[in-house]
């Protein structure tokens, strides 16, 4: 009850009363309160922290996972190979010339302007086995 008073109080009322005698309760009242807060505040900054943290590091896993990934190797093979984006028509395009033959075991088309890379079988296979609709044609990438 005498805590439920104290917390009403304003400051200069607190203050008044300090003076007046009662304030060694008062007065570790309010630190205590204060106390208390800058805890509870460095707990939730600590949390916040951790959380940004832990999403941070989970993103980055998974962003080094996808750049370097068994799929993500041999689209590059491509690209080194002088594969482009959008060239299908000038017969070096990255998925119907280089990616989608590569992934299905089979020839080039006729217009391919450029040879395949050598890629080792087990790493299509990690691709498949990862991404199974990778090189599959228009729409798969």
């Amino acid at each position: 009850m005498a805590f439920e008073a104290l917390i009403i109080l304003t400051r200069q009322q607190q203050c008044r009363l300090i003076q007046n005698g009662m304030g060694s309760s008062v007065g570790s009242f309010t630190r205590e309160s204060n106390s208390m807060k800058v805890s509870r505040i460095h707990a939730a900054l600590v949390g916040i922290v951790g959380f940004v943290g832990l999403s941070y590091g989970l993103q980055a896993k998974a962003h080094h996972e996808h750049a370097n990934g068994p799929c993500q190797q041999i689209k590059k093979a491509c690209e080194d190979a002088g594969f482009v984006q959008g060239a299908a028509k000038k017969g070096n395009g990255l998925w119907v010339d280089c990616i989608d033959p590569i992934m299905k075991g089979t020839a080039q088309p006729e217009k391919a302007t450029k040879a395949l890379p050598k890629v080792d079988s087990s790493l299509v296979s990690e691709c498949k086995a990862k991404h199974p609709k990778f090189g599959e044609g228009a729409g798969s990438h």
